[in-house]
């Protein structure tokens, strides 16, 4: 069984530096996976924001996994080729085209992406909770480990630090308690586990095979060939 639950949660992390831990990192556990001759599943943990440059133009947004209007392989090889004194002024361009409120949804976007194109027949699942906050009962109300995401708010808040924060009363809070997205991943990881092995039975194997695929595209994650091309787009009618 693998969780890939790592990357990194800041939004305003370098575009660049979102792609190596949020985009190849995953490639990664692909490879890793490709190799576990007993897999009975994978669970990738993404955000339910990766569909954000949706919600302007498509109410309500499905969850599926959209196609995005340009190739992501190729913006992958773009970013990561760009000089560093440029990303800045590229980051807020490409977000700003795209729709994507910060670093992290649109690199997580893009993970999703060229996760289904790589994953071949590997027993693949994808989660994507919404702000995590303090738990709901385990290991006991209140619970919070890390001051990331609405951890400072609710820590603050709990102690009396913060007194007012100023929001808009008729919004819904996207927060969800970390037990529950933690029963979420377990169940979810059960359910690939049962629904693989039950094709593999279904199809008359009793164990689980070696899985022979191509080898991840990218060269396992090290993405070669990286030249500083623009990225190729999607024509609508295509998308």
């Amino acid at each position: 069984y693998i969780y890939h639950i790592a990357a990194t949660v800041d939004f305003q992390e370098k575009l660049n530096i979102s792609v190596k831990m949020n985009v190849l990192g995953t490639l990664r556990v692909v490879a890793l996976a490709r190799k576990c001759k007993n897999l009975d599943a994978v669970v990738h943990t993404s955000t339910c924001y990766v569909n954000w440059n949706r919600a302007s133009t498509e109410i309500p947004v499905m969850e599926k996994v959209y196609q995005l209007p340009f190739d992501p392989e190729d913006m992958c090889k773009y970013i990561l080729a760009l000089h560093d004194v440029h990303v800045k002024d590229e980051t807020k361009g490409l977000l700003d085209k795209y729709g994507f409120p910060n670093t992290y949804t649109f690199t997580k976007s893009m993970a999703e992406q060229i996760l289904l194109k790589t994953k071949g027949k590997l027993p693949l699942s994808i989660v994507r909770p919404a702000i995590i906050g303090c738990s709901w009962r385990e290991p006991c109300p209140g619970w919070c480990d890390a001051l990331t995401a609405a951890g400072a708010v609710l820590l603050t808040g709990g102690l009396g630090i913060l007194r007012e924060l100023k929001a808009e009363k008729n919004y819904i809070a996207d927060i969800v308690p970390v037990d529950y997205v933690c029963s979420t991943l377990i169940k979810t990881l059960f359910k690939t586990a049962y629904c693989h092995k039950k094709a593999l039975a279904a199809e008359g194997t009793r164990v689980p095979r070696l899985l022979t695929e191509k080898n991840v595209a990218m060269n396992n994650a090290s993405l070669t060939g990286v030249v500083a091309t623009a990225p190729s787009e999607v024509s609508e009618s295509t998308a």
